[in-house]
């Protein structure tokens, strides 16, 4: 007998949270600066290495909109880039 696969869904503001902490990622990303590089932002391989989190973790947040990010993994971007975990959590104004 096949197993059955129920498909995970999610609430509309777990969809808006998740799309927060991606755009707001992206966003801090972009706008940080190596000392050692002239040009603006970092990659996701980067922003792994320095924020001692794994590549897979940030891959997710920024690709896979249905991931959840762990507390740790919030609190350690957070943390790298010198910003409140609430940075990440909060919505975009238009």
């Amino acid at each position: 007998m096949p197993l059955k696969y129920r498909k995970r869904t999610m609430s509309t503001a777990n969809q808006d949270l998740h799309h927060s902490v991606r755009v707001n990622l992206r966003q801090l990303m972009s706008e940080y600066q190596l000392p050692t590089k002239s040009g603006k932002g970092i990659g996701i391989c980067t922003t792994a290495k320095l924020s001692g989190i794994g590549v897979g973790s940030v891959q997710s947040i920024l690709k896979d909109s249905g991931h959840s990010p762990s507390l740790r993994v919030l609190f350690e971007l957070a943390q790298f880039f010198g910003v409140p975990v609430t940075r990440l959590l909060q919505a975009q104004e238009s």
